[in-house]
């Protein structure tokens, strides 16, 4: 399955070559990238730049720490910083929050109207995820837009 992309305006008109089908997809202008610092993370942070940079668009780069947070909060807003800063995609912004994640990046979602949430994952199964729960799943199951799932390695 093959789509090639042609620009119209604020839209990117992509075509199907096996059906033959137009869809329209929506342009991409602020994308988010929760990140936990953590290997999925930064593969997903390289696919995030290569798309804002093909969409000219915004990246959001947010971490969240628990509400009570254990670390020092100036050591991580510097660490994002650093981050941002390192990028290969000039339009990002790193933003500290505290909070439940998944709670949070739904809220950031919707406050700076992402167009797109790009979120690296564990790719926990079973017993695992159960224990554990899934951030991802949440943002999916309530995200008002499109989320892009980029998998890591498994340890």
């Amino acid at each position: 399955m093959y789509l090639s992309p042609v620009r119209r305006s604020d839209r990117i008109l992509a075509t199907h070559s096996l059906a033959h089908r137009t869809f329209v997809m929506p342009a991409v202008r602020t994308i988010l990238h929760p990140t936990d610092f953590g290997p999925a993370s930064r593969a997903a942070f390289d696919d995030v730049c290569s798309l804002a940079r093909e969409h000219s668009a915004e990246v959001i780069l947010l971490h969240v720490v628990p509400p009570n947070p254990p670390a020092d909060l100036q050591e991580m807003k510097a660490l994002l910083e650093k981050i941002g800063s390192a990028a290969t995609h000039p339009k990002v912004h790193p933003e500290l929050r505290a909070g439940v994640v998944p709670a949070v990046i739904l809220e950031v979602t919707d406050e700076i109207q992402a167009d797109l949430v790009v979120m690296g994952t564990h790719s926990r199964q079973g017993l695992s995820r159960l224990l554990i729960g899934s951030v991802a799943e949440e943002v999916l199951r309530h995200s008002r837009c499109p989320v892009l799932f980029v998998k890591g390695q498994l340890n």
